[in-house]
């Protein structure tokens, strides 16, 4: 097998999956509780790989037959999976370590003010 036809699923391994390594790494303890969720929203995305097939037919994009797998799931390329998955997952991944690092907290409601209540700006 000649290595470019590997170059995409590659990319996508190598890019994507080092960032999902380097949270997963720092936040491995906090992440690990919450590794079915992750897994559930990357499954959830797969479906919307399928966007790519109306770029794909518009013309938006393309995908050279010389680097790819040339491997179809459903009418789309595996790469196209690929990428979707591990996207997702490194998406995810940071907001939940987000929300943990900076304190996740409930939106307060807030409260309509009449004219009469809210205080004159001088300069404005």
């Amino acid at each position: 097998m000649n290595i470019g036809r590997l170059a995409y699923v590659l990319t996508d391994i190598l890019f994507g999956g080092a960032a999902v390594l380097a949270i997963w790494y720092k936040y491995w303890r906090f992440l690990k509780k919450h590794w079915r969720f992750i897994v559930g929203i990357a499954l959830l995305s797969l479906p919307f790989s399928h966007f790519d097939l109306f770029a794909l037919k518009w013309g938006a994009w393309w995908y050279n037959p010389q680097r790819n797998l040339g491997v179809f799931i459903f009418g789309e390329h595996l790469e196209s999976y690929t990428f979707m998955a591990i996207i997702t997952v490194a998406i995810a991944s940071y907001t939940i370590t987000h929300a943990k690092v900076y304190g996740y907290k409930k939106a307060e409601p807030t409260r309509l003010r009449s004219r009469k209540g809210l205080k004159q700006n001088k300069n404005g």
